[in-house]
């Protein structure tokens, strides 16, 4: 009895050895010793009067289980001040246009950062929420090294400010901050582009001389063989000595054109590294969590 007990209190884990016993005993009321042949009831389905044994939950449902505690604990709360604050910097200036922004960002909400705190960092009880909440400066993680290089479109959407403070990565707000950039990096579309020179913006002429090509006229010169054919789009077919040129001081830059539509599928495959449930997180959190919030905090956002 002792043994098969035993096997029940594996499937009905909230039951001890001797409880398992009483269940099998009170289905089997003339049961004394167990024979060899005998038939007896089990609880281990519908079939008995017991309860049925209870289904031990995933990994999924118990990372649900953490996060619907910021419902009502208020400690999740903690950094949504920081956030609010840094989105709105963000939008104000990438949404408008710059010489590096060809195609203002439309409006970031700023719960889509607070939901990937809450996935990222796994709440308040982790040390991962007192440090890098937005996870970015992890061991292996590329974001960090991305920012400090200015690759991609990070050097447009970072200020020199938050660029200057990333050696702080693991204090909350500049790890917050510098999520949210890698993060608008990675939504960014960007090209490189010829420019012309916000500081000389004189238009300047150049006489063509015996083995001259554009590409050598525009580095001797400091412009752009674009520049050079948009100044000269009649002439640059076919250059000859003692030709002019005309032309605007110019170099080729890195310029955003425009930006993926923000969603938790895209916000998964382009900040998430290695979580194959990053979406269906995120979802979670912003469809199910934070409304069910708002409501118990009677509609305040």
């Amino acid at each position: 009895m002792w043994g098969l007990a035993n096997e029940y209190t594996k499937i009905k884990t909230n039951l001890t050895n001797s409880q398992a016993q009483k269940e099998i005993r009170d289905l089997n009321p003339n049961l004394k010793n167990l024979k060899i042949g005998e038939i007896i009831n089990l609880p281990f389905d519908n079939g008995g009067s017991s309860t049925v044994a209870d289904k031990p939950k995933t990994p999924y449902e118990k990372w649900q289980d953490t996060v619907n505690l910021g419902i009502t604990d208020t400690t999740w709360d903690q950094y949504d001040a920081t956030i609010k604050v840094a989105v709105s910097e963000f939008n104000l200036r990438l949404g408008k246009n710059s010489r590096f922004v060809e195609k203002p960002m439309p409006r970031l909400e700023w719960k889509w950062v607070k939901a990937i705190i809450w996935v990222e960092s796994g709440g308040p009880s982790n040390p991962s929420w007192k440090t890098r909440p937005m996870q970015i400066g992890n061991p292996g993680d590329a974001g960090l090294g991305v920012l400090k290089r200015g690759e991609e479109a990070s050097s447009i959407v970072m200020d020199a400010k938050l660029k200057a403070s990333l050696a702080q990565i693991n204090t909350p707000m500049v790890n917050i901050k510098a999520g949210i950039a890698y993060l608008l990096n990675r939504l960014s579309l960007s090209d490189l582009k010829s420019l012309r020179s916000d500081v000389d913006k004189s238009q300047h002429e150049y006489t063509v001389v015996s083995g001259d090509n554009l590409s050598k006229i525009s580095k001797k010169n400091s412009t752009t063989v674009e520049e050079l054919k948009k100044s000269n789009p009649t002439k640059v077919a076919m250059i000859k000595p003692g030709e002019k040129l005309k032309y605007y001081k110019a170099r080729v830059e890195r310029v955003i054109i425009g930006w993926h539509t923000v969603s938790a599928s895209i916000i998964a495959q382009k900040y998430n590294v290695g979580d194959p449930k990053y979406s269906k997180k995120l979802t979670y959190v912003i469809d199910e969590v934070l409304p069910k919030k708002v409501k118990k905090e009677g509609g305040r956002k």
